[in-house]
């Protein structure tokens, strides 16, 4: 499927997470130029700074530039899965290893992409989006359900 028969998410908000010192404008203006979701590009240079972007408001989707320098990625991985475990977390890299996106991928990232590959990085972000509104949906009903149960007693 082509980004352009994508199910769009407008409302949806993606956390562009960079380095502050990072080389990561094309790349975040690509994704920006889309009109796909809604992609928030923040920076931090420390794990208290990371902690309040993790933090200040409910995240859709982390996309992490992995080519960090800081932090180690897997520390960002864990403490944003630590802090937000629901929350898709991708990794672009400028140079993919296979053995290092799937040792990413087994603690928890939800893909490791190439950052010039932005038709796979968008079809990524709708698989994860449409399975998370499908798992809300899920639960919704199940309380729903219970609701209904409960006074029917």
């Amino acid at each position: 499927m082509t980004p352009s028969q994508a199910q769009k998410f407008p409302q949806a908000r993606i956390l562009l997470l960079v380095e502050s010192s990072s080389n990561s404008e094309s790349w975040v203006k690509d994704l920006r130029d889309t009109d796909y979701y809604c992609f928030e590009r923040r920076s931090f240079n420390t794990r208290s700074l990371l902690d309040t972007i993790l933090t200040e408001q409910l995240w859709d989707a982390i996309i992490c530039d992995y080519d960090l320098t800081t932090l180690p990625p897997v520390d960002v991985l864990r403490h944003a899965l630590q802090l937000r475990p629901q929350t898709p977390f991708l990794f672009l890299s400028t140079t993919p290893d296979l053995r290092l996106a799937v040792e990413m991928m087994r603690l928890g990232a939800r893909g490791f992409v190439e950052k010039g590959d932005q038709a796979h990085l968008l079809e990524l972000l709708r698989q994860e989006l449409h399975a998370r509104s499908r798992a809300a949906t899920s639960v919704s009903i199940e309380r729903e359900q219970h609701i209904l149960d409960t006074f029917d007693d």
